[in-house]
């Protein structure tokens, strides 16, 4: 069964039909990172009355969320695609459209609260961007950054699958400069941008029949099918077997895991 074409997932989605593709791995992901990243968040206490800028904020779940624990406060929630962010509707939350790279600075030290998900992976000069985002919060602050890293594929119990995300990796890097392992030294790039009281946490993420993992890898390697296939990076037959694992109810492996770390302003 696709779960993503459930009542349960259509009430979610905020809309009457089933998700888009694009929606579909953005579900995936807020399934995978949002208990992780709620636990994180509520741990470092917010103030009712917290500032908050959520960066790539995807279909805003987490934007939503810091909206209801910070009524006093604000929440801004960007993207460079705010599409899926329309139907947020809550009085204290703000859209705006935003290139963390490109796009205008926010004023320094506007904000308590600061987070991003699956972003800095896939940004050129990351660390540089990292410590111009450390200047946007106030004093006592919290930077808080999630990355996914991808698991050794050599040890993957199928071969095919560690195939398809290689293919997938190298594309990425290829594309946009993405680093799939940049998130192992995400403490160390904090303290570098001159955050304090760094720690971190992370999950791993298991497959399983109907799971969030194998529907963020379904949607994204169909999506990048011809591309990977194209540049020589894997072959037809290889990927549509990785494809079907991913629709194996009884395939269970370990392919990817999720870092969330956090630091504070001491400025």
């Amino acid at each position: 069964m696709d779960i993503v074409a459930t009542a349960a997932d259509q009430r979610t989605s905020g809309s009457a039909g089933p998700l888009s593709a694009d929606e579909r791995r953005l579900w995936a992901l807020e399934a995978l990172c949002d208990p992780l990243t709620i636990g994180v968040l509520a741990r470092l206490r917010l103030p009712r009355q917290c500032n908050c800028l959520e960066l790539g904020a995807g279909r805003g779940s987490i934007a939503r969320w810091l909206a209801t624990q910070c009524l006093h406060g604000s929440v801004l929630a960007t993207d460079t695609d705010i599409h899926h962010l329309r139907r947020l509707r809550e009085p204290n939350l703000t859209v705006v459209q935003h290139d963390v790279v490109d796009g205008p600075e926010f004023r320094q030290g506007a904000f308590g609260l600061i987070h991003s998900r699956a972003l800095f992976t896939h940004l050129p000069d990351r660390d540089a961007v990292l410590s111009r985002v450390a200047g946007w919060l106030a004093p006592g602050g919290w930077l808080v950054v999630e990355e996914p890293i991808l698991l050794p594929t050599g040890a993957l119990l199928d071969p095919a699958v560690g195939d398809a995300l290689t293919a997938f990796e190298h594309l990425m890097a290829d594309a946009l400069g993405s680093d799939f392992q940049w998130a192992r030294n995400l403490p160390a790039a904090l303290r570098a941008a001159g955050l304090a009281e760094v720690d971190v946490s992370g999950a791993l993420a298991a497959t399983s029949g109907g799971g969030a993992i194998n529907e963020f890898w379904r949607v994204t390697l169909a999506h990048l099918s011809t591309d990977m296939v194209d540049a020589g990076l894997i072959d037809h037959i290889t990927l549509r077997h990785a494809l079907d694992r991913f629709n194996d109810p009884d395939y269970r492996d370990f392919t990817m895991a999720f870092v969330c770390a956090w630091g504070r302003s001491t400025s």
